[in-house]
């Protein structure tokens, strides 16, 4: 196997989830209420605070990048510092280019690493560009808080890898109506409550409010229908596919669906956070809102549902859907 291949086998799960997670979060901060909530810290369901009279901002680039520990020398590490280089000397430059080429309303990471040209020409280098990019959403992301043209409502599309976001929103007209009056749509897989509430809260504190969509869609189908299928699209169409790791997407729907629970119950008595559920299980075109719980439970570890996913990528590769560059990428 390319020894490109072994680097990120060693280091996709410590390096991605290091970046996803976008925030340290504190418990002792945010104590426990006797009925077992975390404390409101900037949950608050008080009116969201105006912010129509504040001038445009622009977030600067932090000190030092987030970056992943690659080895010294490795192709990984070459391309994570090509292109935190490529950020930092033209900052303002690298959000009007995100904008102009993903529009004003679209927060998504998965946008922010195509300004890499390495990562366009070799998308199984997402982890090497993963840190930079979280960066400059982050930055994307309060600029566009601080806007008063972005209105007063933000929308989180929420789910697991492959699991149809996008297209499952647009199947329920309640929430498509939500999501094209927001004056923005942040696009991610709230799997940790830290990072979830940190992204909330910040709207909150603009003086927005919030609506949390969590889309659905049983693991086994999404990684064969969604992960493995948008990969082999993409190489047809771009030449490199979007490679989502088995240990990965297995580790994100393995605690995915209780950090939704999670949050909602952070925020259950405040009236500016809203939250919506989408099964997204029914077959094209036929998603369907429901509530949480009546969603399917998790009762696999995310070991099992690696070997399930593996077992997936080692069908399509011998019915010759996917490519072998798609197959050795995806395998733990």
């Amino acid at each position: 196997m390319p020894q490109s291949i072994k680097i990120w086998d060693r280091l996709i799960i410590r390096s991605m989830l290091r970046a996803l997670d976008e925030t340290k979060w504190e418990e002792s901060k945010h104590p426990r209420q006797p009925d077992g909530k975390f404390g409101t810290g900037g949950s608050s369901s008080a009116s969201p605070k105006s912010k129509t009279s504040q001038a445009k901002v622009s977030t600067p680039a932090p000190a030092q990048l987030e970056k992943a520990n690659f080895p010294p020398g490795s192709r990984s590490a070459e391309v994570q510092d090509k292109f935190a280089k490529q950020l930092t000397s033209d900052w303002e430059g690298a959000k009007q280019e995100y904008t102009k080429r993903f529009g004003s309303k679209l927060i998504n990471i998965d946008e922010a690493r195509e300004l890499s040209p390495d990562y366009e020409k070799e998308r199984s280098l997402a982890p090497a560009v993963q840190g930079p990019a979280s960066d400059l959403v982050k930055a994307i992301y309060a600029d566009r808080l601080a806007d008063p043209s972005t209105g007063k409502s933000v929308c989180f599309t929420a789910g697991g890898p492959g699991s149809g976001k996008s297209s499952g929103i647009e199947s329920v007209k309640k929430l498509k109506k939500l999501t094209d009056r927001a004056g923005i749509v942040y696009d991610g897989v709230f799997d940790k409550f830290g990072s979830a509430t940190q992204k909330i809260d910040q709207a909150l504190e603009a003086g927005k409010t919030a609506k949390v969509m969590f889309v659905y869609r049983d693991p086994a189908e999404a990684f064969r229908n969604g992960i493995l299928k948008r990969a082999a699209r993409m190489e047809q169409e771009k030449g490199t596919g979007r490679i989502v790791p088995a240990a990965y997407a297995a580790m994100v729907y393995s605690r995915v669906q209780e950090a939704q629970k999670d949050v909602r119950n952070h925020y259950a008595d405040n009236p500016n956070v809203k939250f919506y559920a989408v099964d997204n299980s029914r077959g094209p075109g036929q998603a369907k809102s429901v509530n949480l719980e009546d969603l399917p439970g998790q009762n696999v570890t995310k070991e099992e549902l690696a070997e399930k996913f593996n077992k997936i990528a080692d069908e399509e590769y011998a019915a010759g859907r996917i490519s072998k560059k798609i197959w050795e990428g995806v395998k733990q």
